[in-house]
């Protein structure tokens, strides 16, 4: 999983590298609204998810925006007694996120969002023949505090319409840090 992120991470910033063009022309000055989908990777014994946000990006000049991020992500808990599976748990999340970013070159850039994390999931007991509590998975719902370090690329393809890839480490803040990555690619259109 560590391997994936971190081959992702590389991708994006080359990416960005490779787009960038000569000088230090930055994004043209517009606020950006848009969407992006990508792969969630939970830490701990959950397994692979998907998610996606909306987002809303102010532009304050050529090198630093403002964003407004609503995401979801769902992922899954397998739950195993004695090698077999019995039970699977869902559990989906809401992070809302305020941030502030900077352009490293003309597409590369990185920032810090900090927001709310609501997170929902269902309880499942499995009691065997004999009516004996064999296992147990309780996620009740909870809001949190949520911290969210960004590296993306920003590659315009037309005046009005740009390409967007990022990697998002959600840090939530709850008895202790739960961390969720995310590997997201989207669009995003320009608002004169």
């Amino acid at each position: 999983m560590k391997k994936i992120i971190l081959i992702s991470a590389i991708f994006i910033a080359v990416s960005g590298i490779c787009f960038a063009e000569e000088g230090n022309e930055k994004i043209k000055p517009n606020s950006r609204a848009g969407g992006t989908l990508g792969i969630q990777i939970p830490d701990a014994e959950f397994n692979l998810g998907y998610g996606g946000s909306l987002f809303f990006h102010h532009t304050l000049s050529y090198s630093v925006f403002l964003s407004l991020n609503v995401g979801y992500n769902r992922y899954s808990h397998s739950l195993f007694l004695s090698e077999q599976k019995i039970a699977e748990a869902i559990v989906t999340e809401i992070p809302i996120t305020f941030g502030i970013n900077t352009f490293l070159t003309r597409n590369l850039f990185v920032g810090i969002e900090a927001g709310l994390f609501s997170q929902k999931g269902n309880s499942y007991d499995f009691i065997d023949a004999n009516g004996q509590l064999r296992a147990r998975f309780n996620l009740a719902k909870s809001t949190d505090f949520v911290v969210v370090p960004v590296v993306g690329v920003f590659i315009p393809l037309s005046n009005s319409i740009s390409l967007i890839g990022n990697v998002k480490l959600q840090l939530a803040f709850d008895d202790g840090i739960e961390s969720i990555t995310g590997v997201n690619l989207g669009i995003a259109y320009s608002i004169p």
